[in-house]
C-alpha cells in the first residue's frame, strides 16, 4: 500500500482553511464583501472536487476497489450532505446540493472514468466545460435558489426545479463540477504513471498556462457574478474564466507545495487535510448552533479575528482526534467521518 501523499495533506488543508473563511462570511461579514476576500474564499470548492477526483485515481491504482467501493463511499457522502441539510439548514435534502451532494455523486463517475482512454477522457473533460455556458445560457443561471424547508414542506416538490438545480445552477451542479472532478481524475493518473519528482515542471507550467488565460478571459468578458444568500465566492455562476484560474492555482500548488512538503510549517493544513470531512461537519455545526445565534455581523477587522479563533478551534479538534486514533483499527463509518 502507498504511503500518505503529504502534498494532497497540505493542499487539502488548504483549502479547508480558506473554506472556513468563505463559510463564515455568509453570516458573519457585512456585506459586501471585498474583492480579494471573495477571490480568497472561491479557493476551496473547486480544490475540493479537483483533489477528490484525484483521490479516486489513488485508490483506484493503489487498492484497486471494486466499482460497488465507490458507489458506497459516494453514497455515504450524500448521506451526510443530506443530513446537514435537514439538521443544521432546515432545507429539504436533495434539492439545493451543496458541495458534498456533487462529491458523492461523482465518485463512482469518475471510476468509471477512469476505465476510458485517455483521449475519450480529454472529450469528456472537454465536453463537460464547454456545455457549461450553453446549459447557463438555455436554461438560465438564476442568482436566488427554490429552497424548501424542512418546516414549510407540504406541497411536494412540484414547484422545486431539481433537475435544473442539479444540472445548471444549484450550489454546485453537474455542469461544470463533474468535469473538475474528472480533470482532478485524470491529473492524479498522470501524476501516478510520471511520479511527482518527474512531472511537477508540467504542472506548474500548466497552472501558470491555465492561470493567464483564465485572469485574462475574465478580463475580456467581465461575466456577471452574484452573491447568493451572503455566500460570495467567484462561481456563482461558475464561469470558464473562473474554472480557468482556480484550476491553474491548483496546478501551480500541487507543483510548489510538492517541493516544500517536508516543511514545519506546511504540517500546520496537513492536519486540516486528513480530516476534511470532519471539519466541513464540525465547522457548519458551529455556524449554524454558535455564531448564527451569539454574534452578529462584524466589518472585515472584527470578521478576521473571529475567523482565526474559529478555524483554530477546528485545528484543536482535529489534531486531538488524529492524535487519539494514532495507531486504533477504528469501525470504518468512524474512519471515515474521522479521517487520517
Amino acid at each position: 500500500m502507498r504511503e500518505r501523499d503529504h502534498t494532497i495533506d497540505i493542499l487539502r488543508g488548504m483549502a479547508v482553511f480558506t473554506m472556513i473563511a468563505a463559510n463564515m462570511a455568509a453570516h458573519s461579514l457585512l456585506e459586501p464583501h471585498p474583492f480579494l476576500f471573495r477571490l480568497y474564499g472561491s479557493f476551496a470548492a473547486p480544490c475540493f472536487i479537483f483533489l477528490a477526483g484525484m483521490m479516486v485515481s489513488y485508490t483506484a491504482h493503489y487498492r484497486g476497489h471494486k466499482p460497488v467501493y465507490y458507489v458506497w463511499r459516494g453514497l455515504m457522502v450524500i448521506a451526510v450532505a443530506a443530513l446537514i441539510d435537514v439538521f443544521c439548514w432546515g432545507v429539504v435534502p436533495f434539492t439545493t446540493f451543496d458541495v458534498l451532494y456533487i462529491l458523492g455523486f461523482s465518485m463512482p463517475f469518475t471510476d468509471l472514468f477512469l476505465k476510458l482512454k485517455k483521449p475519450l477522457q480529454i472529450i469528456f473533460i472537454a465536453i463537460l466545460f464547454s456545455l457549461t455556458p450553453i446549459m447557463q445560457h438555455i436554461y438560465g443561471y438564476r442568482p436566488v435558489l427554490t429552497e424548501p424547508m424542512v418546516k414549510d414542506f407540504t406541497n411536494g416538490l412540484s414547484q422545486v426545479p431539481v433537475l435544473q438545480q442539479f444540472l445548471v445552477d444549484g450550489w454546485f451542479p453537474v455542469f461544470p463540477w463533474f468535469g473538475v472532478a474528472f480533470l482532478g481524475a485524470f491529473a492524479g493518473q498522470w501524476r501516478i504513471e510520471h511520479e511527482p519528482e518527474r512531472i511537477n515542471r508540467y504542472f506548474i507550467l500548466a497552472g501558470v498556462l491555465l492561470t493567464v488565460t483564465g485572469i485574462a478571459g475574465w478580463y475580456i468578458m467581465a461575466p456577471v457574478l452574484y452573491t447568493r444568500e451572503g455566500y460570495s465566492e467567484l462561481f456563482y455562476p461558475p464561469t470558464l474564466p473562473y474554472l480557468a484560474t482556480m484550476l491553474g492555482i491548483i496546478m501551480l500548488a500541487l507543483g510548489a507545495l510538492y517541493r516544500i512538503r517536508n516543511v514545519k510549517g506546511m504540517q500546520f493544513f496537513a492536519v486540516y487535510g486528513r480530516s476534511s470531512l470532519l471539519m466541513y461537519i464540525v465547522h457548519t455545526v458551529l455556524i449554524v448552533y454558535v455564531f448564527n445565534l451569539f454574534f452578529p455581523a462584524y466589518n472585515l477587522t472584527g470578521f478576521l479575528a473571529l475567523y482565526l479563533c474559529h478555524a483554530f478551534i477546528l485545528w484543536g479538534i482535529s489534531a486531538g482526534v488524529q492524535f487519539l486514533k494514532k495507531g486504533r483499527e477504528l469501525p470504518f463509518l468512524l474512519s471515515f467521518l474521522l479521517g487520517g
